[in-house]
């Protein structure tokens, strides 16, 4: 019996069915993908976040070290004016930079620069070119120069515990003229302590 025309149209028109994959070889491989790249991007972003932590640290030290250089530098000129009337045979200890961090406990935690300035020692005299006072005074007026040292450490204390977290020494010749040479502080190599350190006396 022959096919109706119209049917015969329709047949036309559908598009031919697509053979499927054999096995499906394919499948799940955009998942696959997927959790790769998540965990690439995991990992990068773990890695940044200890890049960071690094540097947030580093930065914090550098701060804390670049303060006690300072404090340190501040002792030199301490040393200096607490030398100018009479020179002090004895080291200035003082503290600088004082802070409070409430850490929860009670009394809450003290940050300081603790600063140990040492006496300013002769090294060399001279005679005193500038000062008239030469003619006509009875003192040894001198032109000398002195060396001193500053050391500060930076100091944390919570209660009844404390440590140290960094400390710097600077150092510097200081010239004074005139000075009193009666009155300078200097080494007496004879006279040495029990430990064998030389003992700085006023000359």
């Amino acid at each position: 019996m022959p096919v109706p025309p119209a049917i015969d149209r329709l047949a036309l028109q559908l598009p031919p069915r697509q053979p499927r994959p054999a096995g499906g070889a394919e499948a799940g491989s955009a998942y696959i993908v997927a959790l790769l790249v998540l965990v690439v991007m995991t990992i990068v972003g773990l890695a940044l976040t200890l890049v960071t932590q690094t540097e947030v640290r580093i930065g914090a030290n550098e701060r804390t070290a670049n303060r006690s250089f300072y404090a340190a530098d501040s002792g030199l000129n301490v040393a200096v004016a607490a030398n100018l009337p009479v020179p002090n045979p004895l080291p200035t200890v003082f503290k600088v930079n004082t802070t409070l961090q409430d850490t929860g406990s009670s009394p809450a935690a003290t940050f300081s620069d603790q600063v140990t300035a040492q006496p300013l020692y002769a090294m060399s005299m001279s005679p005193s070119n500038l000062s008239q006072i030469n003619q006509n005074s009875q003192m040894n007026i001198r032109a000398i120069t002195s060396m001193d040292s500053s050391t500060a450490n930076r100091l944390g204390a919570d209660g009844s515990v404390s440590a140290t977290f960094s400390g710097r020494t600077t150092t510097a010749h200081i010239f004074m003229d005139p000075r009193n040479a009666d009155q300078a502080i200097i080494y007496d190599k004879p006279q040495l302590d029990t430990s064998g350190i030389l003992k700085p006396i006023p000359h």
